[in-house]
């Protein structure tokens, strides 16, 4: 039997949002250097400084080995990942919009859940 433990930082949560020239240009008393229909993405929140909790996963594998005849060798195995089936959030949407935030911080990618895999090795 073997294991593996990984241990995952936690996504970045950011928030930056697009802002026309008719937002920007007042404050600049002027239009956006691309001209009257630019937009800029602007960062709301600073970049790594919020993150989403951290995670673990743990894989196992179990290996079952046979002799058959003198010098060949079968192997059974089976692979557990994600074992104890964890579903960490891995990446969010970091695009600010609207009033109520829109989808700010949706998850997009979470941890594929539990996957078990059957193999065999045959050497000789």
């Amino acid at each position: 039997m073997t294991a593996a433990f990984q241990h995952f930082p936690g996504a970045t949560q950011a928030a930056n949002i697009v802002a026309n020239n008719a937002l920007i240009g007042p404050s600049l008393l002027r239009n956006l250097a691309a001209g009257p229909n630019a937009t800029v993405v602007v960062d709301i929140l600073p970049s790594q400084h919020q993150f989403e909790d951290s995670s673990n996963q743990t894989d196992i594998r179990f290996i079952k080995a046979f002799r058959l005849g003198g010098t060949r060798k079968v192997q059974g195995m089976f692979d557990i990942y994600n074992a104890f089936n964890a579903r960490p959030v891995l990446s969010v949407t970091t695009r600010y919009s609207g009033a109520t935030g829109g989808a700010w911080l949706r998850p997009t990618s979470t941890l594929v859940g539990r996957l078990l895999k059957f193999a065999v090795q045959f050497d000789f």
